[in-house]
């Protein structure tokens, strides 16, 4: 496939300390049709050849770039609640809590390889429920309970919250039975 040089494109992120500089080649497998003088300017020193990829212009950007938490950002509490989420994960989560076990242990009762058992243990890592320690070949995993910690606090909150409209729910409906004792 043909390529574009890209020459000197550099872009500034806001805030940040360090200017990012893109030198290189661009693959122009997917082709759009070319400008009248050939030549495309994003940004006052970003020049491209001219023909380019079509997804070029969702990954190159001359002026500034947009940096989009949601996407980028994961607080640890999702990370807690996205490796609760899986049945394997929790089952693994529940073995630990009796005592360390080696990753075949915690893959054996549920028939899944040991790469798929890793990836699982991976994620239980990612969220700081499980340390994992290696030693030679084999390795070894424990839990780590306080992780768990936040995603409590944050469901007792809405326990709370929950419990109070129940009872003024609970008043309201004795009081109505207590004024309507027919039911009418």
């Amino acid at each position: 496939m043909p390529e574009t040089p890209l020459h000197g494109a550099t872009s500034q992120v806001p805030n940040a300390t360090e200017t990012v500089s893109i030198v290189g080649k661009v693959d122009t497998g997917f082709r759009k049709k070319p400008c009248d003088d050939q030549i495309d300017s994003i940004g006052p020193d970003f020049e491209i050849g001219p023909m380019l990829s079509s997804t070029i212009w969702l990954t190159v950007e001359g002026q500034r770039k947009i940096f989009n938490r949601m996407v980028e950002y994961q607080d640890p509490l999702d990370a807690v609640f996205h490796a609760l989420a899986d049945p394997t994960r929790r089952a693994m989560l529940r073995s630990l809590a009796a005592e360390p076990r080696k990753v075949g242990e915690l893959a054996h009762p549920f028939a899944i390889s040991l790469a798929a058992a890793s990836k699982h243990i991976k994620v239980l890592e990612k969220a700081g429920l499980v340390e994992r320690r290696v030693e030679g070949r084999t390795h070894t995993c424990r839990l780590n309970p306080r992780p768990l910690h936040a995603g409590l606090e944050w469901m007792r909150f809405y326990e709370k919250l929950w419990n109070q409209r129940l009872d003024t729910l609970d008043a309201l409906l004795i009081a109505d039975a207590i004024a309507n004792p027919q039911g009418s």
